[in-house]
């Protein structure tokens, strides 16, 4: 027989046998070093990373199903685009319509039914950890009506002729779907008439066999902030207990086995919680830290690649790894990113000279034809206010892109025009507004980019200052 004695008995049986030989003054001799509080302090901040993706997908789940009063396995279809006076989220995006669905895939499989359709789409399917592992649509399964079943990780069994199966990682998984929307009208009529014939159904349903719904019938979410503001507040034992109780219906990939046997170091186990009373006080006031240092660690952070005045992700991003900084890093600052061969999303806020974009000026944008933006999609570029919300202008206009009647110039290049007041020439059709007097950022989305656009030396055109 054997007897398994955690760290937590380790700590009381030696300290009492210590104190019983030579005295409770003589004690401090033998307490923690700083290379062990040093490690731990590794181990937890390692943690702290690897957990924070999957608590906030849990509490944005909680928070999406009951704001749209959802259910699991069904999905949520936006039919309209935000406006300026838009708060929920923010960088929202002007190109497409959202399809969003949470499954729970814990009762079994569930079948997606996309219809036939000319329009680019997209249908990315996340882990409970934020892996991208899936993604239907245009790009990778084309635009023929289409039935895709999402199996969980312990079912086994056949899947009927003519549907393609998913393998999921996870019982939770998030579908992040996208439908290109030309304009307003466009999206109200053909786009969302499209939304209607996308649906969730359970695989017994097409069995014909008694389904029982299994829907997260207890996901309400209650706090007053956002779920990004609520886990970052979350104190190091709150997160952790979440975190381990969430590891245990989501358990982690093969991949991270060698961080799990780490957790054991500071007696973390998957689904029993976590406390820091087995350490000392001055330990767990240095573990406190740990949140409040991770995440300063983030506000430091770059996003992604410079190439000139533009930064963003050509790789390494979408699916991680065992990157887990990395990967709490991309969550904190945009929950459910795409793989790039899906969308890239360049963003700037400064000039060719490297200085703040500001309202007070006027900028152009010109593209030479080789430069206008390589894509099998489509493009858009998007203006910001400081604030990172959609910027009020007369036009409501908020977006500019291949979709509108862009007009080129004789050589093929074009000019996009930046100012805050609406220019009084032919360059109003090629006008994309900015904020009176005040930084702003530009987002260049490019939805299913082609493969130039991942090599080493592509550039983008840098924002110029022009006179007034």
């Amino acid at each position: 027989m054997s007897v398994r004695v955690n760290l937590k008995s380790k700590l009381f049986i030696s300290s009492t046998l210590i104190m019983a030989c030579i005295g409770l003054n003589a004690f401090k001799e033998f307490s923690v070093s700083d290379s062990e509080i040093a490690r731990r302090k590794e181990i937890i901040t390692k943690a702290y990373n690897y957990g924070f993706p999957l608590v906030l997908m849990e509490y944005s789940k909680k928070a999406m199903l009951t704001k749209t009063q959802t259910k699991a396995n069904e999905f949520n279809h936006v039919s309209t685009f935000p406006d300026w006076k838009f708060r929920d989220v923010v960088r929202p995006n002007l190109d497409t319509y959202y399809s969003n669905a949470w499954l729970d895939l814990s009762n079994g499989p569930v079948v997606v039914t996309v219809p036939a359709t000319k329009r680019y789409y997209l249908i990315p399917a996340l882990d409970a950890y934020t892996n991208v592992f899936s993604s239907v649509g245009t790009r990778t399964t084309g635009t023929k009506a289409q039935k895709f079943v999402y199996t969980g990780p312990n079912w086994s069994g056949k899947v009927p002729k003519g549907m393609q199966q998913i393998k999921c990682p996870t019982n939770m998984v998030w579908l992040l779907g996208r439908i290109e929307v030309h304009n307003q009208k466009d999206g109200e009529t053909i786009v969302a008439d499209i939304q209607d014939e996308i649906y969730i159904k359970p695989l017994k349903c097409h069995r014909k066999v008694t389904y029982r719904s299994n829907s997260f019938s207890s996901e309400i979410y209650t706090a007053k902030e956002p779920p990004i503001d609520y886990v970052k507040n979350l104190s190091i034992e709150e997160f952790f207990t979440k975190m381990s109780y969430l590891m245990k219906i989501n358990p982690p990939a093969k991949s991270d086995s060698v961080f799990i046997e780490e957790l054991k170091e500071i007696d973390f186990e998957i689904g029993d919680g976590f406390s820091l009373g087995m350490f000392s006080d001055e330990e767990k006031e240095i573990y406190s830290n740990i949140p409040e240092e991770v995440q300063a660690k983030w506000d430091e952070n770059s996003y992604g690649e410079q190439t000139k005045s533009w930064n963003f992700y050509k790789e390494n991003i979408g699916n991680y790894g065992i990157n887990y900084e990395h990967r709490a890093y991309i969550s904190a600052i945009g929950l459910g990113a795409n793989l790039p061969e899906d969308a890239v999303y360049p963003m700037t806020t400064v000039d060719k000279n490297l200085e703040d974009l500001n309202g007070e000026y006027n900028y152009v944008i010109h593209f030479a034809k080789e430069e206008i933006p390589s894509v099998n999609g489509f493009w858009s570029l998007t203006c910001y206010n400081n604030n990172d919300f959609l910027v009020h202008n007369e036009l409501n206009r908020y977006a500019i892109g291949d979709r509108c009647n862009l007009k080129f110039n004789k050589d093929g290049s074009l000019d996009i025009y930046l100012q805050a007041q609406k220019p009084s020439n032919y360059t109003s059709i090629n006008w994309l507004p900015i904020p009176e007097d005040a930084t702003f950022s530009l987002v260049l989305r490019m939805y299913w980019p082609k493969k130039e656009v991942f090599k080493s030396n592509y550039q983008l055109p840098c924002v110029k200052k022009i006179s007034n």
